[in-house]
């Protein structure tokens, strides 16, 4: 029965890793969207934190971080670091690293425990925490990702870390933990000393029962004052309440009368080689219930409680707290933020739920939403829930519908797939209805699966209605093949092309509901002029009496977005530039983009604006409109 019990925290450990293992590494070659961060506690626990400070979360925080997070403190309040004992794979690494140094017989460096040495290093750890929950409640972002040995691990170094940071404590895990035992745990940790506080929870309750009186009283003290004082204390009681906690309930419990006299195997077989021989309730602030003094105990004087087959629960209450969890957090989500605004009514007002908007993703795009919504009249405030991709929307019915919000934050999409050809005069407008498309973005991800197919199909247009109406612009002899749409349409995933060759899969649900029996048919340049995005950007207003010429360049890559973005970039250059009045971009004759530059043809001259444009660096206004700061020319017009 001893070997098993041994086995079975090894085996749950070993299961863990593996686990993560397959997912970080693509499994069977199969692309994994396992999110590493997605079951980790410690992630939960900051988001919390933010959210009772800041009303919002992380962008990639779920619940499943936040319930986790929840019952890790409960878990640890009450039956103690059940946590690192079977679960924490960093736990798991340090343990091996010193069976490793004993394997080799490499001398160990010993900190004794109590010594100043070892309570100044204990200290690193609650500094850490304080310095992780500071910068992750302040900025909405979970820090401890930029340098976590787990999160830059399973990652291969391509997740949200600072490569520096994550290097230095995978060293510091490595080298700490090989030559000093359980350092990580002991002393690098910040999670191991968020549970230590927790094991003094109603000391950090009432902290905060008196940081509420003071803010009664009109003291206003900031957020980070609390959490000092709590982590604070939570340092001083590790010191020197080491032994003498009343918590967690579960302990190790050694029966005198059956304990041998000189006997240490107990203390041999302990990660942290706890005295577990010199005190008959064991109390010690780093015991985990890892159970492996009660596995190497000769004389069976080692139980939990004083009950010989209670240790066997302790595994078992572990992976039920951890599915708990896992199956609480999958049934609800917290929004990543729950604003309200203006006067209003609480009693006039409800809310709307609008999913399907891929383009909430994160705490920005939220907080873009809310910027948005907060524009419309009668609606009152907003939740936004990132991992269903849905919102929340308090509105007054009297003041506005819901199908009128709907309308209004919706962006018609004018989507190019490919240029037509040159000889065509005609083009054909397919009209359709579709369900389930929300958000503007799912109409680029069906144009850019039309671009991967032989169709002559040359745009996709938009318009709010339910369910959507959806324009395709097709070459005037391509048949309208429904079943073909349908099949397209209704893919349950697309595949993205991303920046850079690589693409990803979404998962999309539309529904193709019908096609209009009208076919509409306009001239090829007319379907190029609605496609195209026009800008425009005089530098003078009173430029009326001035002699006007203009200079147009043909830029095939215009209608590009990385390119397009650039001509504030080059209207703020040219501003500057003696005689240049002003540039904008148009189809010239032979329906080609084209930058038309506008100048003085007293003042400059074409070859002048050719020098400008081929320069290598440009300057232009800063953000003020005052200084000219210099960059790298961001379009190349060598080539014109």
């Amino acid at each position: 029965m001893r070997i098993k019990l041994s086995l079975l925290r090894k085996s749950i450990q070993l299961a863990i890793i593996v686990a993560i293992a397959l997912f970080a590494f693509k499994f069977a070659g199969k692309a994994s969207t396992f999110n590493p961060e997605s079951l980790c506690p410690f992630g939960g626990i900051q988001a919390i934190s933010a959210y009772f400070i800041t009303g919002s979360l992380a962008c990639d925080m779920t619940t499943v971080q936040i319930t986790l997070g929840i019952l890790l403190l409960i878990s640890a309040f009450l039956l103690g670091k059940l946590f690192c004992a079977f679960l924490c794979p960093l736990g798991f690494i340090t343990e091996k690293l010193g069976r490793l140094r004993d394997k080799f017989q490499i001398k160990e460096i010993v900190v004794n425990d109590g010594s100043v040495i070892d309570s100044i290093l204990r200290s690193i750890k609650y500094i850490i925490l304080f310095i992780v929950l500071y910068i992750s409640i302040s900025s909405s972002e979970l820090f401890c990702k930029q340098f976590d040995p787990y999160y830059a691990s399973v990652t291969g170094f391509k997740g949200e870390i600072n490569i520096w940071l994550a290097l230095s404590a995978i060293y510091i895990l490595l080298l700490g933990s090989f030559f000093v035992k359980m350092f990580w745990c002991k002393y690098i940790c910040p999670l191991g000393a968020f549970m230590n506080i927790s094991r003094f929870l109603l000391f950090g309750v009432s902290l905060i029962l008196a940081y509420w009186l003071i803010q009664i009283l009109g003291i206003n003290l900031a957020w980070y004052f609390l959490a000092g004082a709590i982590i604070l204390a939570g340092y001083i009681l590790e010191i020197f309440c080491r032994k003498g906690s009343p918590f967690p309930l579960l302990k190790i419990k050694r029966e005198k009368s059956s304990c041998p006299q000189g006997c240490e195997e107990c203390v041999k077989k302990c990660p942290y080689n706890i005295p577990l021989n010199k005190s008959e309730i064991i109390k010690h602030i780093d015991c985990t219930m890892c159970g492996d003094c009660i596995n190497a105990c000769p004389e069976k004087a080692l139980s939990v409680n004083g009950k010989k087959g209670l240790w066997i629960l302790i595994p078992i209450m572990t992976i039920l707290f951890a599915v708990t969890g896992v199956i609480i957090g999958k049934s609800w989500e917290m929004p990543v933020i729950d604003m309200e605004w203006g006067d209003f009514d609480k009693a006039k007002t409800e809310y709307t739920e609008i999913g399907g908007l891929r383009s909430v993703k994160c705490y920005g795009s939220s907080v873009s939403f809310a910027r948005k919504v907060q524009t419309i009249n009668g609606v009152y405030g907003v939740k936004t829930y990132v991992t269903g991709h849905r919102v929340k929307i308090l509105y007054n019915p009297s003041e506005i519908t819901a199908d009128e919000i709907a309308r209004m934050i919706y962006n018609p999409v004018k989507f190019k797939i490919s240029q037509p050809e040159k000889e065509i005069k005609q083009v054909k407008v397919l009209t359709l209805y579709v369900n389930n498309m929300t958000d503007p973005i799912d109409v680029n991800y069906l144009g850019i699966q039309f671009r991967e197919i032989d169709k002559k199909y040359y745009a996709l247009e938009s318009e709010y209605s339910k369910p959507l109406l959806l324009r395709i612009y097709m070459n005037i002899d391509e048949e309208v093949d429904s079943e073909f749409l349908r099949s397209q349409i209704e893919k349950k995933e697309m595949k993205i092309l991303l920046h850079g060759g690589k693409s990803k899969i979404e998962k999309v649900n539309f529904k193709l509901s019908s096609l209009s029996n009208v076919i509409d048919t306009i001239s090829k340049r007319e379907m190029l002029e609605r496609f195209f995005k026009h800008y425009i950007a005089m530098f003078n207003d009173s430029i009326d009496n001035v002699a006007k010429a203009h200079y147009d360049i043909t830029f095939p890559d215009l209608e590009k977005p990385a390119i397009s973005r650039q001509m504030p970039t080059l209207s703020g250059y040219l501003s500057g530039k003696k005689g240049i009045l002003g540039i904008q971009t148009l189809l010239n004759a032979n329906d080609l983009p084209s930058i038309r530059i506008i100048y003085n043809p007293e003042v400059t001259t074409q070859e002048k604006i050719k020098m400008y444009l081929n320069q290598p660096i440009w300057e232009i206004p800063d953000q003020e409109g005052g200084k000219l700061k210099s960059i790298k020319a961001s379009l190349n017009f060598n080539m014109f």
